[in-house]
């Protein structure tokens, strides 16, 4: 099907609550699949899972005919129903958004011929149910051919805009198969639409909060459909019950297997997360061309999710399980050695400010010629946290407090210095990967390509940075080069320095150009969050904070970071600090107005034994010089250590 078909469809479904879209799969291929299932998996279903008719004729297995079967997951060609490519579309279409999950698994709909009052689906909303914040959309999918005496859904045009009504059970003898709604008006029927004919493959959708009901089906052959339930991705993580939001925790080998624990002893979930996996990467196949190849199965033998990937393909796949919702640990996120690096350009080195919509927000990055560089951002209206607050209270204090802050250390890796004309001016303009290492919030060596140009060939005072996922652009950032130090000797040049021989296996990086200075030191190895990648700090609390065993304020304590600017050559002193407000009494730390280093106690000296090893005379913490010109003035003389 054509995009004009699903934005009509879309158009459709945000007026009147519902819409129909023609031929989306293949009718008979799918008919064929669920004829199949009946024959061979459905007789073997628990009975908690199939609804039958009551009080009417027998069904082959000298049984109640069966109305309703939820779990359809035992077939992996229904199982994996959701992640057809044109469901996607039609189902991000519909939503407005470029990624969408199902929520459940596929739902198999009979209508016998001829049923009573015990078939008929009670007038209800999906989303009473699944209480999502952004209601989702159910894609019911026709088996048969079908008219309006079949049974079909009728749909109530413009509920969806009235809100979630009161539902309640039907506790009648035909009564029992979910909560319904009770005040359905005269209104309501005035406003009832029907759907008309459905071939095989066309597929109804409906919003969340649309009011639907399918009476029974008075003809003399069968109306089945099955049911898909959509919503956005970002979103899917907050809904009410805990069986709809499968986050799973995927370990990165070296041989680019993903592997991830799933729910033991509990099929219907591990169909459910192994569909959604596949969801997210159909999406960024399209998003990535389809280079990306990949194969998602269940070793059932030892419990787990396993995605294998090329491992030239692995990061965009790893960044697509990441942007799910899902946690992965393992990842590389080390700095590559100097040599491998080839230097970024002169007009993208040196201190760099991003304007904001907030002018007292914070921005700052520092970029050295040999890729490295160290970010922080500080949201001016950060709420203060203090002891005042306990429990939950703090929590959520704490939470706001991540969301609103981050600090990188990271490489940029140039991949082409001859983008311009491709986007149609005369600036220069390159492509670079920036990759994230020791970071709050983690983002574990994901790397995100970059558009980087001047916006003239003149102008060394500004740059347009563009992140580009998948070839689709974001919106643009403009970093504004920072005023250099008065002193310009300190000024010229860059330096940067790597942490080395850290008792916790930390990975640290100071970063020093155009009179400014930026350290960043990330999380201690042990951490559960030291090598892993994850959406947001908050979301990965949310999932994964009771099994890993911390809270919000063992998290936020894994980073430290300073920023600040050179005052003459030995002198630092700091402007803006990364460091939880209520650290532990006697824990001194540097804050704003601080120097860093001083000429006095707070020196770096070179090594005794190691000339290209600075170490900290107040801590005894040791930086390898990565770059370092003999003629770099700003950290002063750098007198050489007492050997121990």
């Amino acid at each position: 099907m054509s995009a004009s078909c699903f934005s009509d469809a879309a158009d459709k479904l945000q007026r009147d609550g519902f819409a129909v879209a023609r031929g989306v799969v293949d009718g008979s291929v799918l008919r064929n699949l669920v004829d199949k299932y009946e024959q061979e998996y459905l007789p073997l279903k628990v009975d908690a899972d199939v609804r039958r008719e009551k009080h009417g004729p027998e069904g082959k297995d000298g049984r109640g005919r069966i109305v309703h079967v939820s779990n359809v997951c035992e077939m992996p060609e229904l199982a994996s129903l959701a992640a057809t490519t044109s469901l996607l579309r039609l189902a991000s279409a519909c939503l407005g958004c470029e990624r969408v999950r199902p929520v459940m698994n596929t739902e198999l709909f009979d209508k016998p011929p001829c049923g009573n009052a015990s078939t008929q689906t009670p007038p209800h909303q999906d989303n009473f149910y699944f209480q999502s914040p952004l209601p989702g959309v159910a894609l019911w999918i026709a088996l048969d051919e079908m008219g309006d005496d079949a049974g079909t859904v009728r749909f109530v045009e413009g509920s969806h805009r009235r809100g979630l009504r009161f539902h309640d059970w039907d506790w009648g003898p035909y009564g029992g198969f979910a909560k319904q709604i009770f005040d359905y008006s005269d209104e309501d029927d005035e406003l009832e639409r029907q759907l008309g004919h459905l071939a095989p493959g066309d597929v109804a959708i409906h919003h969340g909060l649309t009011v639907h009901h399918a009476p029974p089906n008075l003809t003399t052959t069968r109306r089945r459909g099955l049911v898909l339930n959509y919503v956005a991705e970002h979103v899917a993580n907050s809904l009410a019950d805990d069986l709809y939001q499968p986050a799973l925790e995927f370990r990165l080998s070296e041989t680019g297997l993903l592997t991830a624990p799933l729910p033991p002893h509990w099929p219907e979930r591990q169909a459910l997360a192994k569909v959604c996996v596949e969801c997210a990467l159909v999406e960024c196949r399209a998003r990535h061309g389809n280079l990306v190849k990949t194969t998602v199965g269940i070793d059932r033998g030892v419990g787990t999710l396993e995605v294998r990937v090329d491992d030239s393909a692995s990061m965009p796949e790893v960044a697509a399980l990441v942007e799910s919702g899902h946690v992965v640990h393992g990842m590389p996120h080390s700095i590559a050695p100097q040599s491998c690096m080839e230097p970024l350009p002169r007009h993208c080195v040196g201190a760099w400010s991003r304007t904001t919509d907030e002018p007292s927000d914070l921005a700052i990055r520092i970029q050295a010629s040999d890729g490295v560089f160290v970010e922080m951002f500080t949201c001016s209206k950060l709420a203060p946290v203090s002891e005042d607050y306990t429990g939950d209270e703090r929590q959520r204090i704490l939470l706001d407090w991540a969301a609103s802050q981050s600090v990188t250390a990271g490489q940029a890796e140039l991949v082409s210095r001859h983008d311009a004309a491709a986007h149609g001016d005369n600036a220069s303009a390159l492509l670079a990967i920036r990759r994230r290492f020791g970071s709050h919030p983690p983002s574990g060596g994901l790397g995100v390509l970059r558009r980087i140009r001047s916006p003239t060939t003149m102008d060394t005072q500004m740059l347009s940075e563009v992140p580009l996922h998948g070839g689709q652009a974001s919106p643009e950032e403009m970093w504004q080069r920072l005023r250099s130090c008065a002193d310009a000797t300190v000024s010229e040049g860059t330096a940067t320095l790597k942490l080395v021989e850290d008792p916790e296996a930390r990975q640290g990086l100071w970063v020093i150009a155009d009179g400014w200075f930026g350290i960043v030191i990330g999380r201690p190895s042990a951490d559960p969050l030291a090598s892993a990648a994850c959406r947001s700090l908050q979301h990965a609390l949310r999932a994964f904070a009771e099994r890993w065993g911390i809270q919000a304020e063992d998290a936020l304590r894994g980073c430290e970071a300073v920023f600040g600017r050179i005052e003459a050559a030995g002198m630092f002193r700091a402007t803006a600090t990364f460091r939880l407000p209520s650290d532990q009494a006697g824990d001194r730390r540097i804050m704003p107005g601080d120097l860093v280093l001083d000429l006095g106690d707070r020196q770096l000296r070179r090594d005794a034994a190691d000339g290209g090893v600075l170490v900290e005379a107040w801590s005894g913490r040791r930086w390898l010089a990565r770059e370092l010109p003999n003629n770099f003035v700003a950290l002063g003389s750098l007198k050489r250590s007492m050997p121990h």
